[in-house]
């Protein structure tokens, strides 16, 4: 049997609207997946900067550990409530445990009767514990 040349026109016009169908729809979803990307990696930028000035205290400045995490709290909590709307499933579980670790295990107490050895350790236990919320925010 053969085709003639209409046949032939309509069935290449036909593969020709498919193609663009595909087309369209793979565009369409990987420019969402591109910007839900995008979205995560600005949140990322935006959590880890909250935290900057007072990470680069704790390791660089001899502040007490509470004269620098102490007016910090807030901002750091915003942070984290923005940044948590981002994750999803155990991941989410992961960094809530994490936050948890940070903010709410033992608050950072002033004391003027601190050993070197105990403001050394608690300096770097809450180190740790910002740099383990940082794990949650690597680009993606």
């Amino acid at each position: 049997m053969e085709l003639t040349a209409l046949e032939i026109t309509y069935i290449a016009g036909g593969f020709s609207i498919l193609g663009v169908f595909v087309g369209s729809l793979t565009t369409h979803f990987l420019s969402k997946d591109i910007s839900r990307r995008n979205d995560f990696n600005q949140a990322a930028r935006d959590f880890i900067s909250a935290f900057q000035n007072e990470l680069a205290m704790l390791r660089f400045e001899s502040s007490t550990t509470y004269d620098v995490i102490k007016p910090a709290r807030i901002k750091h909590a915003a942070a984290y409530y923005t940044f948590r709307r981002y994750l999803k499933g155990s991941e989410l579980e992961n960094f809530i445990s994490a936050w948890r670790i940070y903010y709410v295990s033992t608050p950072p107490c002033k004391s003027e009767k601190e050993t070197d050895q105990k403001y050394n350790d608690e300096r770097t236990a809450i180190i740790e514990r910002i740099e383990a919320l940082f794990k949650f925010a690597k680009f993606k």
